[in-house]
């Protein structure tokens, strides 16, 4: 029996399944679980195969995971703008000084005030 292939259902493979299982077969034979960074890029260098059982209602089926652009990009370890729906962009960032309170901190002000980091000067 050989696996499916994950890639050739494309955007429709449920990737992100919660009960999605993950087996690496690395080129010593040895057999380990998870689909993280450090997974992909394992499988991206060659160093190992990664399959996927997708478990269903009567029986599970086994997935090679063959397109690690799609595997990258539903798991977020890349972004993918189609996915999220947040384009690449930048934030304009402005540096002060100021006084609060007696104590010196520094204030990080991202575009539009959106975020606000405060960390106290050395």
């Amino acid at each position: 029996m050989q696996p499916r292939s994950a890639g050739a259902e494309g955007t429709k493979f449920p990737y992100q399944l919660g009960t999605m299982c993950y087996i690496e077969v690395h080129k010593d034979g040895s057999v380990t679980h998870g689909h993280d960074a450090q997974t992909y890029r394992r499988v991206l260098a060659g160093d190992s195969q990664l399959y996927a059982v997708w478990p269903g209602e009567w029986s599970s089926h086994l997935f090679v995971i063959d397109d690690l652009d799609e595997y990258a990009k539903a798991l977020g370890i890349v972004h993918d703008e189609e996915r999220t729906g947040l384009a690449e962009h930048q934030h304009d960032v402005r540096w002060e000084l100021s006084s609060l309170g007696g104590q010196a901190r520094w204030h990080l002000h991202l575009d539009r005030g959106m975020a606000r980091l405060r960390v106290r000067s050395p």
